[in-house]
């Protein structure tokens, strides 16, 4: 049998998550600081005190019936396509600021062609299933930061990518370049667009308008709410999965009263406030809760769920970014979350480096392999191999070993170590991410995605021109 989902949350407690929500969007609302998106509310039925917008529980249940279960991704060359919702699928990080040097332990700013490349290491990790721009690069304009980085990406996967702009005016140039790849990307969409609200309750007018214009669109959008314990969300975990769960029935029916049907996925990003330092922090115990109960939540609203993950605090690829990375991947992965974004990231979501991507792809294919659970058919009981095998030899000859050793039955690792002692010191004594900074090495020179038309590159550029002289600092 598969592997039981895990639970955070019993039937009675979600219930009362959705009441309370219903009852605090119906009574409190969400701050919407924009004249121009109240007005277009408005014209859809939603009440307005001031700039509080309120929403009662037809919208809520309307807006729940008409948002899809599932969302189909394709390929930019789409050559394939892949469902959000169906089973989890994983995604490379996005927008960190530097690259990690594991010689020197020294982190550096993020550069373009450091972004391809990541983009390209990502390509051909089969684990991997959407390509995010992993850092925004810091040697071209940083108002456009982004539009290079999706530039970076585009030129070096086929795999649908992810993108977190910050305010609807960046929508609007990077959905021109998607549409200069996918011209038809309404109905054969090539990627995700994250947005967030401005916690507690409330919009910013740059990002409400990203969401509205995204929803005009029709284009795949996680809304990502960032609760911040006892800061920015109660201290309480019950209360920020509350709040949290506000923000998204919110957005959600924004989206559907602006366009039903548009593709929505339940983000989730909880952090943490340390109680000494009042550090920001990521990989705590309270945030793997956190993903679990989030994407119990979007199962019972038959809506795609999204979580942070594989993540750590740890500033280098050590013990604790082992254990951080290992418990919130388990946490959103066996709840069945169905996107988790940010492999290849470490130090809070603000570094990267090649070696995190490789470990954290395999980290996620160990842990496919452990979902699957045991498969208990006839065969696999080995009955007849039990019965032919005499008392005390082996089974290396054994029809069933030859016929499932290159199986999936046993996963088989790339940068793992699985020497004995002896020949660990032979080969070096390398860790895994020495292992990984090897493998990295390997694929940068011999990996060669499939590359988009030299049109549209030239489109591309000219997209890109456009944003820069239309807004010049």
């Amino acid at each position: 049998m598969k592997l039981n989902l895990i639970e955070a949350l019993n039937a009675e407690e979600i219930g009362k998550i959705d009441c309370l929500s219903r009852e605090i969007l119906s009574k409190k609302g969400i701050l919407i600081p924009s004249s121009e998106v109240k007005d277009t509310l408005v014209k859809k039925g939603i009440r307005f005190d001031g700039f509080i917008a309120k929403f009662d529980d037809k919208a809520i249940e309307d807006s729940l019936n008409s948002v899809p279960p599932n969302i189909k991704l394709f390929n930019s060359d789409l050559s394939g396509s892949i469902d959000i919702g169906k089973d989890t699928k994983y995604a490379s990080g996005h927008n960190a600021i530097y690259m990690f040097d594991k010689n020197t332990k020294k982190r550096i700013p993020a550069k373009k062609n450091e972004v391809a490349n990541f983009a390209l290491v990502a390509d051909f990790l089969e684990d991997i299933d959407i390509v995010g721009i992993e850092a925004y690069p810091q040697d071209v304009n940083p108002k456009s930061s982004i539009l290079h980085g999706l530039d970076a990406v585009l030129n070096n996967t086929a795999k649908p990518v992810y993108f977190s702009p910050e305010n609807y005016i960046e929508v609007e140039f990077l959905l021109k370049i998607i549409e200069s790849v996918s011209p038809d990307f309404k109905n054969l969409p090539i990627g995700i667009c994250q947005v967030s609200p401005h916690s507690p309750l409330a919009w910013d007018e740059v990002t409400i308008k990203a969401l509205i214009m995204l929803a005009e669109k029709n284009f795949p959008v996680v809304v990502l709410p960032a609760p911040f314990s006892f800061v920015s969300s109660p201290i309480t975990l019950a209360g920020e999965i509350l709040q949290s769960n506000i923000e998204l029935l919110s957005a959600l029916v924004i989206t559907q009263l602006i366009n039903p049907g548009t593709p929505f996925i339940f983000g989730n990003a909880k952090s943490d406030a340390d109680m000494a330092t009042g550090e920001y922090l990521i990989g705590t115990p309270e945030c793997s809760l956190f993903r679990t109960a989030s994407a119990q939540i979007a199962k019972y609203y038959n809506v795609p769920s999204h979580s942070i993950g594989p993540d750590t605090d740890a500033n280098q690829h050590d013990i604790q970014n082992g254990f951080e990375k290992g418990m919130s991947l388990a946490a959103a992965s066996i709840a069945d979350t169905s996107i988790i974004v940010n492999a290849g990231m470490f130090a809070t979501g603000m570094t990267v480096s090649y070696e995190q991507l490789l470990i954290d792809a395999e980290m996620i294919k160990f842990m496919k392999r452990f979902k699957e659970g045991i498969d208990v058919v006839e065969e696999k009981l080995a009955y007849k191999s039990l019965l032919d095998v005499e008392h005390g030899k082996d089974f290396i000859a054994d029809p069933l070993t030859i016929k499932y050793m290159r199986s999936n039955e046993h996963v088989k690792p790339f940068v793992s170590n699985r020497r004995n002692y002896h020949s660990w010191i032979q080969a070096g004594t390398p860790d895994i991410s020495d292992n990984a900074e090897k493998l990295a090495g390997q694929i940068l020179k011999n990996h060669r995605p499939k590359s988009i038309d030299r049109s549209i590159k030239t489109r591309i550029t000219l997209i890109i021109d456009e944003f820069e002289k239309k807004y010049r600092q």
